[in-house]
């Protein structure tokens, strides 16, 4: 009950669609696969993104679904992009209705993949950058 009153609040007073509000309240305002805080500052505010947990590419029939909207960090979700966290032979409707921290799961794991290659790309053009030998 509290959280349809959050949600229909966001709705009302700060115009969220009404899909947005109830991502962000259920992640209390946290990127649903790195946590980052993105209620706490307003820059990371401006970055919260509603992921498609099932890439909307390979499952249209999942993309109203609320079960398969998460709030996502603008890196994790540029990493993640239309990667498919459902495995091969499982039903996407049994997945999101049973497993869905499961899902959530795989997506972390391959999105933390991808961005310790970034940071360390990221570090090496600092150092040519700042002209340092750290």
């Amino acid at each position: 009950m509290e959280n349809d009153v959050k949600v229909y609040r966001l709705g009302e007073e700060c115009r969220f669609v009404k899909s947005t509000a109830m991502a962000y309240v259920e992640f209390k305002g946290k990127c649903a696969y790195c946590g980052e805080d993105l209620i706490d500052d307003r820059r990371y505010y401006a970055l919260g993104k509603i992921d498609h947990l099932l890439p909307k590419s390979i499952y249209p029939q999942y993309a109203d679904d609320q079960r398969n909207l998460v709030l996502a960090c603008d890196i994790c979700n540029s990493h993640k992009g239309s990667f498919n966290p459902c495995p091969e032979g499982e039903e996407p409707e049994k997945m999101l209705a049973v497993k869905r921290g499961e899902l959530i799961g795989r997506a972390y794991e391959f999105i933390t993949e991808k961005e310790n290659k970034a940071k360390l790309e990221w570090q090496q053009a600092r150092r040519i950058i700042l002209d340092t030998k750290e």
